[in-house]
């Protein structure tokens, strides 16, 4: 009979847990109502800045972090001044209690699982809706709020805005959608708002493309990045318009004197300064992405198809080099007429 070996059983045992611990960590399938993702690792080491928040954390991702602590301050500020504006604490009662009953949903709403009990997480969720809601309100309501500690710093105004937009630091449209119908409605009807849709190529018409302009500030990266994270965790395959557009642009610029001709031609709006800092943004927004379908894939074949034509390659060439500002192109005018008035004198010389 063999004998078991005690450190043998020992590596088993460790083994053993080890496997199940892995079980454990393996996710659950997707529930329906997943919107909320953590940035995948190969995004967030391009720049980890772009998709971190730093002056406000919403939603549980970034949760109790220290360096959030003096805005949670300014959140309660807010949550007091948007219960005088509703006037109403059955209202605000009925929200919060609808938070409460929906809480498995609204956490099923993010990608990972989070020890928060049921209590802190739903007043996570509601003080961090309210926030929002009343945030946006004052944004409106400027001339009311003079005296507001946000929107009197505009580099503080600016940066909550662009901690709103980032992946990871999300409500579910949901929670919002609920507070919302308790706030007090202006008369006046809303706007109807743009759309993702809207960024497609207009027409190509007279052997011209025409595009919808890219403005290229400091903050035109994390909008990008976190919007191009989003489609590739939730839309992917079927929507990818943020990534085809900036794909298109990607393909456009090569040099720095494709951005200085882009600029000229208004595709492009540079407000980093230089053109090489555009060119190397633009290049490294589509690393390390999932790549689907080409939504500008029958334009670009119209477009290399003409750029292929000998004869629109001879014109552009002619137009480039003797036609490329009002000055080449007058020496070039006066430079024919003087030839062919050569050639007139020549032949009616020779006829005599």
């Amino acid at each position: 009979m063999k004998m078991v070996d005690a450190s043998d059983s020992g590596i088993a045992s460790v083994e053993s847990e080890s496997q199940f611990q892995h079980l454990i960590d393996i996710p659950e399938k997707n529930h329906k109502e997943l919107c909320i993702y953590r940035v995948p690792p190969k995004l967030r080491q391009l720049n980890a800045k772009a998709y971190t928040p730093q002056l406000i954390s919403i939603g549980p991702f970034h949760y109790g972090k220290p360096h959030f602590t003096a805005m949670e301050t300014q959140k309660n500020r807010y949550y007091h001044e948007f219960q005088e504006r509703i006037k109403s604490d059955k209202s605000f009662g009925k929200f919060k209690d609808k938070i409460v009953e929906s809480v498995q949903d609204i956490r099923k709403c993010y990608a990972d699982k989070f020890l928060l009990g049921d209590k802190e997480f739903v007043d996570m969720i509601e003080l961090d809706a309210v926030f929002i809601m009343e945030f946006f309100l004052r944004l409106t309501e400027k001339d009311q709020h003079k005296d507001d500690y946000v929107l009197s710093k505009p580099w503080l105004k600016e940066g909550i805005c662009l901690d709103l937009i980032l992946l990871e630091n999300q409500l579910p449209i949901e929670v919002l959608k609920m507070l919302y119908e308790i706030v007090p409605k202006d008369k006046e009807k809303g706007k109807e708002c743009c759309t993702f849709l809207d960024l497609v190529c207009d027409k190509i018409a007279k052997a011209r493309l025409e595009l919808p302009k890219l403005i290229i500030d400091d903050v035109t990266e994390c909008k990008l990045r976190n919007l191009i994270a989003l489609e590739q965790c939730h839309y992917y395959p079927d929507y990818m318009f943020i990534y085809n557009y900036v794909s298109l642009i990607d393909g456009l610029i090569e040099t720095k004197e494709d951005v200085n001709f882009l600029l000229g031609e208004k595709v492009i709006a540079n407000y980093l300064g230089s053109n090489h800092a555009v060119e190397k943004l633009v290049n490294s927004l589509c690393r390390e992405l999932v790549t689907g379908r080409n939504y500008y894939q029958e334009e670009i074949n119209e477009l290399n198809k003409h750029c292929g034509d000998l004869f629109n390659l001879t014109m552009g060439t002619l137009r480039s080099v003797y036609l490329k500002d009002l000055w080449r192109a007058s020496s070039t005018i006066i430079g024919l007429a003087v030839l062919a008035f050569t050639f007139v004198n020549f032949f009616r010389a020779t006829l005599k």
